[in-house]
């Protein structure tokens, strides 16, 4: 009898460690996950690899965690919005949040942007394929022809083959498209 009552309090005591370790790896979880969203969204303008459209600012709509570690990110500045992933972490010391392998997406996840590890990086611009027809990050829409309006707040595109020349000192204006 004295067996199997040492049995039993040895299983409770080994349950009830299992019990504390699982609720700390949760709070932790929970603690890096509330620590990196804030990050994202004070941050949010200098990891995304876009501009601002008119000189504002970002502001984080949503953050959905895909899997333990990566994010999708919808934000905008009030003309446009965006879709972004990021891999988050914390540094070896758990002093920083790290996001890296930042992504610009369109909603049916296709890569629109190159990959860059964003950690206070300059800006890039966004890429388009000279093969096909542009692809905006917000709508899918024809491009504009030989000599018709291109640029501009709505970052209209010139069709394959031609690009948006743009005219005096504010490219935001927008330009016309002319022959590559």
């Amino acid at each position: 009898m004295k067996h199997s009552s040492r049995a039993v309090r040895v299983s409770a005591l080994c349950a009830a460690v299992l019990t504390l370790v699982a609720c700390k790896a949760s709070l932790t979880d929970s603690a890096f996950k509330t620590r990196a969203e804030a990050h994202i969204r004070s941050n949010i303008g200098e990891i995304s690899t876009r501009s601002p459209v008119l000189g504002g600012t970002f502001q984080v709509r949503t953050i959905e965690w895909v899997d333990d570690d990566t994010v999708r990110i919808v934000y905008d500045d009030g003309h446009i919005e965006l879709i972004g992933t990021a891999d988050v972490r914390v540094n070896d010391d758990n002093a920083a949040v790290i996001v890296s392998r930042f992504r610009i997406v369109t909603d049916n996840d296709d890569d629109t942007s190159s990959t860059s590890s964003r950690s206070g990086a300059s800006k890039s611009s966004l890429q388009r394929s000279d093969s096909s027809s542009s692809t905006s990050s917000v709508s899918s829409r024809s491009g504009a022809g030989a000599g018709e309006f291109c640029g501009g707040i709505a970052g209209i595109m010139c069709d394959s083959g031609l690009t948006c020349d743009y005219d005096g000192t504010y490219p935001d204006a927008g330009g016309t498209c002319v022959e590559s």
